[in-house]
C-alpha cells in the first residue's frame, strides 16, 4: 500500500511559475529552462516508477515516494521510492537518461545529442544512502534489517552499457520493465520476517516524521 504518495516537488512547481513571470530574454532565462527540463525528467521518471509499484501485492509493502531523511546536523539525503516489509527495506533510485548510459566503477557517462556529461556513479550514491539509512535508523534503535537498493533506468530508448566484469553493477541496475522481476527476487530471497507489527509501525512514523528543515541535498 502506497503510504507517502507521489506528488509534483514544490520545486518544480515553483521553477515553472518562475519561467512564466520573468522575461524571456533574461539573462538566467537559459539556466532556469535547464533546472526545469531536469527536475521535470526526474518527476518522470518517478512517475513511470510508480506506475510498475501500483502493480505490485498491496500487502507485500509500505510504500514512500520522494524521502527526505536528516543525518549529522544539518543535512539531508533523499530517497526516490522506499519499499517497507517485514522482511527488510529495499530502496530505488530512478534515472530518467535519455541517450546511452555507461555505467562504471568510479562514474557513469551520459552520450547525448553530440554532448558528454560525467556524473557520479548512481550505485556509489545508492550504496551511501543505504547507509545513512541505516545511520538514521540505528538512531532510534530500530534492530538491523536488510538494506537493498536498485537503481532503475527508466527510459525505454535508453542505451545502456555496464562496464564488463562489473557485477555489481550487473546486480544493482535494471531496466524499468525488469523492476518487479527485481523486487519479487529480493522479497523472496529474505524469506522470513525479519520485523514484527510493533517494529514496523515505528518505522513508518519515523518515515513520515516532519524533521527539522535541512539545507544539504546528498
Amino acid at each position: 500500500m502506497f503510504v507517502k504518495n507521489l506528488k509534483v516537488p514544490i520545486i518544480l512547481q515553483k521553477a515553472e511559475v518562475l519561467e512564466k513571470r520573468i522575461p524571456q530574454n533574461h539573462p538566467s532565462i537559459s539556466d532556469l529552462k535547464s533546472f526545469i527540463k531536469n527536475l521535470r525528467s526526474g518527476y518522470n521518471g518517478e512517475r513511470k516508477i510508480n506506475y510498475y509499484l501500483n502493480q505490485l501485492p498491496p500487502e507485500r509493502f509500505y510504500i514512500y515516494h520522494d524521502l527526505r531523511l536528516p543525518y549529522g546536523e544539518n543535512a539531508y539525503f533523499q530517497i526516490d521510492a522506499l519499499l517497507l516489509c517485514s522482511r527488510g527495506i529495499f530502496m530505488l533510485d530512478g534515472k530518467n537518461h535519455s541517450g546511452k548510459l555507461t555505467i562504471e566503477p568510479n562514474q557513469m557517462t551520459q552520450e547525448y545529442d553530440e554532448k558528454r556529461v560525467i556524473f557520479e556513479n548512481p550505485i556509489s550514491q545508492a550504496n551511501r544512502h543505504k547507509l545513512l539509512l541505516s545511520y538514521f535508523l540505528e538512531k532510534y534503535k530500530i534492530p538491523s534489517v536488510p538494506i537493498e537498493s536498485l537503481v532503475v533506468i527508466c527510459s525505454t530508448s535508453t542505451e545502456l552499457v555496464i562496464s564488463p566484469g562489473y557485477a555489481e553493477g550487473t546486480k544493482k541496475v535494471c531496466r524499468l520493465s525488469d523492476l518487479l522481476k527485481n523486487l519479487d527476487g529480493l522479497y523472496h530471497h529474505y524469506n522470513r520476517e525479519l520485523l514484527d507489527n510493533k517494529t514496523l509501525e515505528k518505522i513508518k512514523r519515523l518515515l513520515l516524521k516532519k524533521h527539522t528543515p535541512l539545507n544539504t541535498d546528498l
